[in-house]
């Protein structure tokens, strides 16, 4: 969120949505270690919201996370919003 803050504050651009993801390990059971990301929160603009741009955002990144060899991704936040 602050780096949205500080491009919000140096630019121009009125930004209509956002995801931020992080990265996690998991140890598994047997002690293997597991990488991951996860992502939450994804933010739409009010004015924009139930239009499809949370949709598109989530399905984009979830394809550029697939493309640089993630496998897993952890989704937080409430279910009845993803």
């Amino acid at each position: 969120m602050a780096i949205l803050c500080l491009i919000r504050s140096f630019c121009s651009i009125d930004i209509l949505t956002y995801i931020i993801y992080s990265y996690a390990k998991l140890k598994l059971d047997d002690g293997r270690i597991k990488n991951f990301i996860c992502f939450d929160p994804v933010g739409i603009k009010p004015d924009y919201q139930n239009a499809g741009f949370g949709q598109k955002l989530i399905h984009y990144s979830l394809e550029e996370a697939k493309k640089t060899g993630h496998t897993v991704v952890f989704i937080t936040g409430h279910y009845k919003y993803y």
